[in-house]
């Protein structure tokens, strides 16, 4: 007959617990898990001032807009994070500054030539029919194609640079301004059409991207010269990436298209509001297994 197991000493269990506490770890998990919670306040304030079918035609733009600035990084956001890292570690800050110059540059080309052409077909008022949405709210969300761009290629740069916590950090603070913004609003009990809400959302991370730009700029001022770089290799490298991300975000679009097609903004807006909540919940469980 086996033995039961021998649960460990308590002070092993408390210098176990003592030590989880200082982890840094532990704050970027309370930070992830605030910045989901900010992003579920900012929905449900926003659902509650101006109604479901605001959040949806809000919610179906910065999906699409979102996703654009996810293939206008062709990948160079991931491919900035491991080249970098890895160029830091080797000392090598001319390679690393190389990287960094030409993921900026290239991203920039991509992201001016596809917010170009969203504006000439959004503008045309098709395509709004077509996906069943606000025209004003889906041309509105033209501005951030480059705000979406520029802050993942940001939290890639600080991320690289040894600043894990900060880069938790930056991943949510636009949506504590969003939240907070929306909040003011309905305290003063200002109505938000759709369109304002999709600027105002983009302004908060426009905001966040400035910051993030600060530091990185910070960050490297010291590097050495840049060196050049292999573009097709790194490009080669970031399409197999783009085309994850892609499909991924691809997912979420079409699945408002869908719900958008066969009930309404407003089914959109309700959607989006449990799909926060769930997202809560699931951070919350996540968190806490990995954490324990």
């Amino acid at each position: 007959m086996n033995a039961p197991p021998v649960s460990p000493p308590r002070p092993a269990i408390t210098a176990r617990i003592a030590a989880g506490l200082k982890s840094p770890a532990l704050f970027a998990y309370g930070l992830k898990g605030a910045n989901a919670l900010a992003a579920f306040l900012a929905t449900a304030l926003l659902a509650r001032s101006a109604g479901p079918a605001i959040v949806g035609d809000y919610s179906f733009s910065v999906v699409t807009a979102t996703l654009l600035g996810v293939i206008a990084l062709h990948g160079l956001d991931v491919v900035s994070l491991r080249e970098i890292a890895g160029d830091l570690r080797q000392g090598a800050t001319g390679a690393a500054r190389g990287v960094q110059r030409f993921a900026t540059l290239s991203i920039a080309i991509v992201t001016v030539a596809m917010t170009l052409v969203f504006v000439a077909v959004a503008g045309a008022g098709p395509l709004a029919r077509l996906l069943d949405t606000n025209h004003d709210s889906l041309l509105a969300g033209a501005v951030g194609i480059a705000t979406v761009s520029f802050y993942r290629l940001g939290l890639a740069n600080i991320r690289a640079a040894g600043r894990p916590v900060a880069g938790q950090f930056f991943e949510g603070l636009n949506s504590f301004f969003f939240a907070g913004l929306v909040a003011l609003l309905w305290k003063l009990g200002q109505p938000t059409s759709s369109p304002s809400a999709v600027l105002f959302f983009f302004g908060c991370q426009f905001a966040s991207v400035v910051l993030m730009w600060i530091i990185v700029r910070r960050d490297s001022r010291p590097w050495a010269p840049a060196l050049p770089v292999d573009a097709k290799r790194l490009r080669s490298s970031g399409f197999p990436i783009m085309t994850i991300q892609g499909l991924q975000m691809f997912s979420d679009w079409l699945l408002f298209v869908l719900i958008a097609g066969v009930g309404s903004a407003a089914a959109v807006g309700a959607m989006r509001v449990a799909m926060q909540v769930v997202l809560v919940m699931t951070l919350v469980v996540t968190t806490g297994e990995n954490f324990l």
